[in-house]
């Protein structure tokens, strides 16, 4: 499934549809497909001599995956998580059966057959784990969180527009990716799910009562089983949405 859903997204990025609503609504005088799994930008649109790029969202529900460091690349591109590396490790977990037992016996931890068959801790298990909230909210607060999660990797230009295109359901938003950022670094509080099932297994971006990111062990294929996910939730509001079409569909 992984991998029809980036086949799915790639062929999206690509789509004479979308390209073509993008000129149209923004003025621009071509449009080329630029998604790579090192960028950021989706589709670079022109208007003359000026570029505008775009990240496009292409998810069957409200949430879909917006990052997948591993955790080495993840505090090396967000230094105020350097402190909760350690902290971050146990939560998300490890292949080293004997680092996992280690974990258990000193600690002298009770596990539960999630945790013991994923060799992960949950929250409520990792002693200061408060400290790993502390770190996200400042790293959110001066943005070098989001940059990499939404805008650029490293030297790339940064991107300008978030495009949101539903599979299964008609419609189109577009906004504008700064003004995200902002409300995002000045409101943006991070916390254990409320969900009661995940609640020591997922933290969330709560921002002004809005779920707007949420991280989670990957927890799924071979590689990379324990790397640190993170997901993007269109629950932004209504007055950051610059473009929109309740009608259009992508036809296959």
């Amino acid at each position: 499934m992984p991998a029809l859903q980036k086949k799915q997204g790639h062929d999206a990025e690509k789509n004479k549809q979308v390209h073509s609503w993008l000129m149209q609504n923004f003025q621009l005088t071509d449009c080329d497909t630029l998604g790579q799994s090192n960028t950021k930008t989706d589709i670079l649109g022109r208007h003359g001599p000026h570029e505008v790029r775009f990240s496009l969202k292409y998810p069957s529900g409200k949430n879909c995956q917006v990052w997948l460091p591993t955790l080495k690349s993840l505090v090396e591109q967000v230094p105020y998580l350097k402190p909760v590396y350690t902290h971050l490790m146990k939560w998300l977990g490890t292949n080293d059966n004997h680092l996992f037992e280690e974990w258990v016996r000193l600690e002298k931890l009770n596990v539960n057959a999630n945790e013991q068959r994923r060799q992960r801790l949950g929250s409520d298990k990792v002693l200061g784990f408060h400290q790993v909230l502390n770190c996200f909210d400042l790293a959110t607060k001066d943005g070098s969180l989001l940059r990499p999660m939404l805008r650029a990797r490293g030297e790339e230009d940064p991107v300008n527009f978030i495009v949101w295109i539903n599979k299964t359901k008609p419609g189109i938003e577009v906004i504008d990716a700064e003004a995200f950022e902002q409300w995002i670094r000045k409101h943006g509080v991070w916390k254990n799910s409320a969900d009661r099932k995940g609640q020591n297994y997922n933290i969330w971006c709560m921002v002004e009562g809005r779920k707007i990111f949420h991280l989670q062990m990957k927890g799924s294929g071979v590689s990379d089983y324990h790397a640190p996910m993170f997901h993007i939730h269109n629950n932004w509001p209504k007055s950051l949405v610059i473009k929109s079409d309740s009608t259009f569909t992508i036809r296959r």
